[in-house]
């Protein structure tokens, strides 16, 4: 008895269906944490240590204390590509901003969080080239 090539595939299509609806639950989505979202999102450029590759992708740990400090450096930080092109939330972006500070900042410093309203902001300006922005802007920085 041989199954015909409409039913087999009838069946490979219910298979295929069964094994996407249960590749990613709605419950799996949500526990995405921001760190999830660096390896997913910003790993590639920054790299998981967040040494990047200076000066053209900014070291986390070195130079990144210099940008959140100043409402200069926080508006290019909204700002840049990874920023504004990120599929994620405004709201899971300020989270993962948030998160980067946390891990890259320097130990018990203090700094204003990013907020949504800081990401959106960014979104209606985003920069098409930012390593000339970012010399213009701050010539002394080195990434």
């Amino acid at each position: 008895m041989s199954l015909s090539s409409r039913r087999i595939s009838g069946i490979a299509a219910c298979c295929l269906g069964l094994c996407l609806s249960v590749a990613v639950t709605p419950a799996q989505a949500q526990k995405s944490t921001p760190r999830a979202h660096y390896m997913r999102h910003c790993v590639g450029c920054h790299l998981p240590d967040g040494t990047g590759f200076p000066p053209e992708v900014p070291n986390l740990g070195k130079g990144f204390s210099f940008l959140v400090d100043s409402p200069e450096g926080r508006n290019f930080i909204t700002r840049v590509p990874g920023v504004t092109g990120v599929p994620l939330s405004a709201d899971e972006t300020a989270e993962l901003l948030n998160w980067m500070v946390e891990k890259f900042y320097p130990a018990g410093a203090r700094y204003a969080e990013f907020t949504a309203d800081d990401v959106l902001q960014g979104r209606q300006q985003p920069l098409y080239d930012p390593i000339t922005y970012r010399r213009r802007l701050f010539p002394e920085y080195e990434g």
